[in-house]
């Protein structure tokens, strides 16, 4: 469901699986985010910043966002607060056709 016009689209990712996402948009350039700059992504810029954008070289258009969310294997941690954290087989559903989603509230009382 789109709540709102986008342009591109916006994924979350655990950290350590970005490089395998960045793998499939061979054809883009991949900058980081942060305090309002864009920058090409680094290893420094990534390290400040959770939000990864791809821009295809082709269009000058921009592609993909990615939320590189921190984690611990298969357990999610909220960015804003480490004290909360959930498996991910608690908190990720899935659509009708199998699009997997973090659900749009956790519980985090446990």
């Amino acid at each position: 469901m789109q709540t709102r016009p986008h342009g591109d689209v916006e994924i979350a990712v655990p950290s350590a699986g970005f490089d395998g996402v960045a793998a499939r948009f061979d054809d883009c350039d991949f900058y980081s985010v942060h305090d309002g700059k864009v920058k090409p992504a680094t290893a420094e810029t990534m390290r400040v910043s959770h939000q990864t954008w791809a821009l295809e070289r082709a269009t000058g258009r921009w592609r993909l966002d990615a939320f590189r969310e921190p984690h611990d294997g298969d357990v999610w941690i909220f960015r804003r607060d480490g004290r909360i954290r959930r498996p991910y087989v608690e908190i990720i559903r899935r659509t009708p056709e199998g699009i997997p989603f973090l659900a749009p509230a956790i519980d985090v009382d446990g």
